[in-house]
Parts: C-alpha cells; sequence; structure tokens
C-alpha cells in the first residue's frame, strides 16, 4: 500500500540512512548495515576533502583571474549543499527523528482505519503533494549531476586539445574540486573521474533523501490537523456518550501539538541553515549565471535555481499550511454546534478554542515562523547578495 513515507523511504534506503529494519532476513540486513556504514564513511570523507581543498584555493590564490574567481565561487557553492546534507544526513539518524516517522506510521494507520471520506480524500491529496514536491527535488537533482558531468567532460576534453596543441600544461578541473593527498592528478584521471561521477551518484542520493524525509513530516502535520479539525465538526454523529468522545478528542489533540514541537525543534535549526545557506547560494547562481560561458554551464546553473526554488517555496508552503490547518481547529470546533452541547462538554470545547488561538508553527531556529513570506525574504536577500557580489566581482 502506497503510504506518505515510500518515497522518503526508498530514498533513505537508497542512501544507507534509514535507521529501521528494511528485510526480514538477517543476512540482507547486515548487508544493508554494511552498506550504510561505508556511503556515509565515503560522505564524511569527501566533505573533508572538499573543505581542504576549498582552503587551498582560497589561500593560494594571490591574483585571481576571472577562471580562478569562477571555480572559487562554484567550490563554496557545492560545499555549501554538502555541508548541509552532511548535516541533514546526521540527524536523519537520530532518536528524535525516529521517533517522529514511528508517530507517522502509527497515526497514518489511524487515518486509514477512520474510515471518513473526507479525511481519507485530503491525505490522498497530501500523498500526492509530496511526490510532485519530492520528484522535482529528484528531477532538477539529477539534471543538475548530469549537466555536471557532462559539462565537466567537454571542459576536460578542450583543455585536453589546447595542451597538445600548445605544449602547455594547464590543470583540466574536475565536476567536484577535492583535495587528493600525494595523487598525480593527471596520471590518474581515469580513476578520479569515475570517483567524482560516483560523487555526484552519492551527492544525487543523499540530496534528495535527506530533503524529502523533513518535507514528508511536515506535509504530514497538515493531514494530522485537517483529520482533527473533521472529527471536531462531525463529533456529534452516532455518539452515545458526548464526553467521552471529547475526551478521547482532546487527547489526539495533545498528541498532534508534542507531534508538531518535536517536529520543530528537530527541523528548526535546518530552517535556519537553510534560510541563510539558501539565499547565499541562489546569490552564487547569479553570479556564476552571468557567467557562464557554454550551453551546459547555463543549464547546471538553470537546474540549481531550479532545484534550490522548489525546496524554498516548498518549506515555505507546507509550513504555512501547519499554521492555517491549526488555526482552522477553532473554526471546526465552532462549526460543530458547541452551543448545543452539556456544560461539561462547553468546557473542554472553550478550551480547545483558546489553545487553537496559539496556532502551530515551524520556526527559523529561535526567531520568526516559516511561511510563504519567509521563503520571498530569502529570494529578495539572495537578490541582495548577488547584486553585493557581482559589483565586488567587477571592481576586482
Amino acid at each position: 500500500m502506497t503510504t506518505i513515507l515510500t518515497l522518503s523511504k526508498c530514498g533513505m534506503i537508497a542512501a544507507g540512512i534509514w535507521r529501521f529494519p528494511v528485510t526480514t532476513r538477517p543476512s540482507f540486513q547486515i548487508l544493508y548495515a554494511l552498506y550504510s556504514i561505508c556511503i556515509q564513511v565515503y560522505l564524511a570523507i569527501f566533505v573533508v576533502s572538499m573543505v581542504i581543498r576549498f582552503a587551498i584555493l582560497s589561500i593560494h590564490e594571490n591574483h585571481p583571474t576571472k577562471e580562478s574567481v569562477d571555480l572559487l565561487f562554484t567550490a563554496f557553492a557545492y560545499l555549501i549543499s554538502f555541508l548541509v546534507t552532511q548535516i541533514k544526513a546526521v540527524i536523519c539518524q537520530t532518536k528524535p527523528l525516529r521517533r517522529i516517522i514511528c508517530y507517522i506510521i502509527e497515526e497514518e494507520e489511524n487515518l486509514s482505519n477512520s474510515g471518513d471520506e473526507e479525511i481519507l480524500a485530503y491525505h490522498r491529496r497530501q500523498i500526492a503533494l509530496d511526490k510532485k514536491i519530492n520528484w522535482a527535488i529528484f528531477y532538477f537533482t539529477a539534471l543538475l549531476g548530469s549537466a555536471a558531468i557532462v559539462s565537466n567532460a567537454f571542459l576536460r576534453v578542450s583543455i585536453g586539445q589546447l595542451n597538445s596543441a600548445s605544449n602547455s600544461t594547464v590543470r583540466r578541473p574536475f565536476v567536484y574540486e577535492l583535495y587528493y593527498y600525494k595523487v598525480d592528478t593527471e596520471k590518474r584521471a581515469s580513476i578520479l573521474v569515475i570517483l567524482n561521477a560516483f560523487s555526484v551518484l552519492v551527492a544525487i542520493l543523499m540530496g534528495v533523501s535527506t530533503q524529502s524525509i523533513f518535507l514528508t513530516c511536515i506535509i504530514f502535520a497538515s493531514s494530522v490537523l485537517k483529520a482533527l479539525q473533521v472529527k471536531l465538526k462531525k463529533m456529534s454523529v452516532g455518539d452515545n456518550d458526548m464526553t467521552v468522545t471529547l475526551a478521547g478528542l482532546v487527547k489526539e489533540h495533545q498528541r498532534v501539538v508534542r507531534f508538531i514541537k518535536q517536529l520543530n525543534e528537530a527541523v528548526k535549526h535546518l530552517m535556519l541553515m537553510d534560510y541563510f545557506l539558501n539565499a547565499m547560494n541562489m546569490a552564487l547562481v547569479m553570479l556564476l549565471f552571468l557567467e557562464a560561458e557554454t550551453g551546459m554551464q547555463f543549464a547546471s546553473c538553470v537546474f540549481y535555481s531550479g532545484r534550490m526554488m522548489v525546496i524554498i517555496f516548498a518549506l515555505g508552503w507546507t509550513s504555512n499550511e501547519i499554521k492555517v490547518q491549526s488555526q482552522g481547529l477553532a473554526d471546526a470546533i465552532y462549526e460543530s454546534g458547541w452551543y448545543e452541547r452539556p456544560l461539561s462538554v462547553r468546557r473542554l470545547l472553550h478550551m480547545m478554542i483558546l489553545r487553537a488561538q496559539r496556532p502551530l508553527a515551524l520556526t527559523i531556529g529561535p526567531f520568526d515562523e516559516m511561511t510563504i513570506q519567509s521563503s520571498l525574504t530569502i529570494m529578495k536577500a539572495a537578490y541582495t547578495y548577488g547584486t553585493v557580489m557581482m559589483q565586488k566581482y567587477q571592481r576586482e
């Protein structure tokens, strides 16, 4: 059966960061555990190598040229992306997020067993939305990786032909600027090209899976809030003991509040990183976009900016939906005919209405709430950063 976690689970298994059993066969589970260790050790070494190489490029560049500055900006953009991905990969395997995933599995089963067509229809729409967003991120990421490989291949061939024709020794760059300790990059070029291509695959798997699970959790929060709204509006239908029914809904409301608070604790610092780093990345892409000289470089910038925009606005939209649905709880209680209830029931409903006046929301670190307006602010900040960087670059 298709669930809201199906796509995210597949991505996390492929990336080696799914911390639940993937099979009932112990031998296969051991193999997966070994695969998980290998892929994450590789990612850690990869990120450290990128940091060292970027530091070398920054320190040794005394007389920057256009090519060296473009290389530095590209290396910085990739480094930011991989640092954030590495942090997200670690958080995906922590106990708080595992508890959130367990809650989603349990509550989704309850939604499926509710039998209410309005609840099921809304949840199906949320599953469809989750698929569309995550597939969009996957397509843009895969296209970006493919464009990076093809663009780098053409660049290496053209530089190789230039070196042969002019008997020069211009360095041929790889897709990712990595630090190779005591390795002759020209003699080991074929092996390093394969290593870079494998690194692109790891980047796609990790980048998509770590982003996917957080978006899925945020989207699911809207489903449980909507289900609670429907139950509150329809609680009078077939209820013999209204107080017992409402007490159950109060407990369910408390569980939802705890879930969203736990989710916020798990993602608020990532929201803060995404808020600033996405703005910086978009600014870097703007600069690289203007400096693109080939079709593949232009395509890489388009795919990178497309991926970033999908993530930025998906985070804003889905986070905003949590706030909207939590505010709708008070309206749902009002529409349930609260004024016709016994006094004990009205008191419970009054308490729920008061609690619903403080809408649930995901925050950007300890600061403001994440909403559509926050996404627009990120884009404005990216434009500001990009303008400043371009002015400085043109002066130099």
